[in-house]
């Protein structure tokens, strides 16, 4: 099987689930170097969850979504915030359309997204709504580059990602960005530089194939 076909077989869900099942397999032998599995406590395990589910949220279909709309919305002086509703409702009513809104959305949600990497424990964003660590910090610090236009090369639409501004990302911007200092670091800082600027690359060179339209 050539190399591309490999790559191509290992992100497809019947990949997920065939290399489950090899591990599961494994697993009911007792083959596995770290972890012993016992069958018989399948049922106890599912039981815990479920009274998880119920004692915080009382019923299976009142779980929160999981996704990157949740770390923006936080408990700020005993209020709910929901940030990105807050700009949705802006942009709406200065005329956007629903149609811009949704991608300017997609636009922060992907670039958030890849540089939402483990921070370090040391790290902290300092906000105007509070300070913030880790995932929650990482998000409203990609938020606030967003706002500015960081990820944009036109002044004049700065709510946007494209391909320009993303290949000319500097590790410098992005690190400023992020308040890195001697005193406030942050593991990987330039990996998310790269990462972006590779996202932009991808964006420019054949972008119609991986996203559809114009991406520049």
């Amino acid at each position: 099987m050539a190399a591309t076909n490999n790559v191509k077989y290992l992100k497809s869900l019947q990949a997920v689930r065939e290399r489950s099942q090899a591990i599961y397999e494994r697993a009911t032998k007792g083959e596995l170097q770290h972890f012993d599995f016992d069958q018989s406590k399948i049922e106890s395990v599912a039981d815990y969850v479920v009274s998880l589910v119920e004692r915080d949220y009382g019923t299976i279909d009142k779980v929160p979504t999981h996704g990157r709309w949740r770390s923006y919305c936080l408990a700020i002086d005993g209020s709910k915030r929901d940030l990105v509703s807050e700009h949705v409702a802006k942009w709406k009513a200065s005329g956007v359309s629903d149609w811009e809104c949704a991608q300017r959305v997609i636009d922060l949600f992907v670039v958030s997204v890849l540089i939402d990497a483990g921070a370090g424990s040391k790290w902290r964003y300092t906000d105007s709504l509070g300070v913030f660590e880790r995932t929650e910090g990482l998000g409203i610090a990609a938020l606030r580059m967003f706002e500015s236009g960081v990820f944009s090369s036109s002044p004049n639409y700065p709510f946007q990602a494209d391909a320009l501004a993303l290949m000319a990302l500097t590790g410098e911007t992005l690190l400023q960005g992020f308040q890195v200092s001697e005193e406030n670091p942050l593991l990987g800082g330039e990996n998310r530089a790269e990462l972006l600027r590779s996202l932009g690359r991808a964006m420019s060179g054949d972008g119609a194939a991986y996203f559809g339209g114009e991406c520049a």
